[in-house]
């Protein structure tokens, strides 16, 4: 996308570069001014949550809106969260740990536990897409479509309403 909105090189760099050092300003206010406030108020856990959750709005975002800026905050976003909210907060649970464990854990989750994630969502991708699924739009519309129904449905349940209820068949995009 920078590549279609940026014809020269330079320009290119330049808005990448741009990311970069607003991912940096942002982290080091962060580290400095927020996240020791956070974890002695709320705890490690509301660190590490806090990343899913950050990004979960950021994909949202970016799902309903696609530009050039969409993407370039969702990399901020990401980084950020990464760099400022989630490493910390994942080093603070190997504070109570032994070395010896501590080595070993950190090299299970930074190899198997984050490429398999790498791995399985590029598989997903793979899957959807032969399916017509390709759109980040339609999957969202699609999503948020099933879960309406499924909370609907619940609903009705618990009301005692005997319905059924019938989902909607998606024909693949040609």
């Amino acid at each position: 996308m920078i590549a279609r909105s940026y014809a020269a090189v330079a320009s290119r760099a330049q808005a990448i570069a741009d990311i970069d050092l607003v991912v940096n300003i942002c982290t080091a206010a962060i580290l400095f001014l927020g996240l020791g406030r956070i974890v002695q108020r709320f705890g490690v856990i509301a660190g590490l949550v806090l990343n899913p959750l950050l990004m979960v709005v950021a994909f949202l975002a970016t799902a309903f809106s696609p530009t050039l800026f969409m993407i370039q905050a969702l990399q901020v976003v990401r980084r950020v969260a990464q760099y400022a909210i989630a490493r910390p907060s994942r080093e603070i649970c190997f504070t109570v740990v032994d070395q010896s464990s501590r080595y070993k854990a950190k090299n299970v989750i930074d190899t198997v536990v984050y490429r398999f994630g790498d791995v399985s969502s590029a598989w997903v991708q793979a899957g959807l897409r032969p399916m017509g699924y390709a759109s980040s739009r339609r999957n969202v519309r699609c999503t948020f479509r099933i879960c309406k129904r499924n909370l609907d449905f619940d609903a009705v349940r618990e009301a005692g309403v005997d319905r059924s209820f019938h989902l909607p068949v998606f024909t693949p995009a040609t």
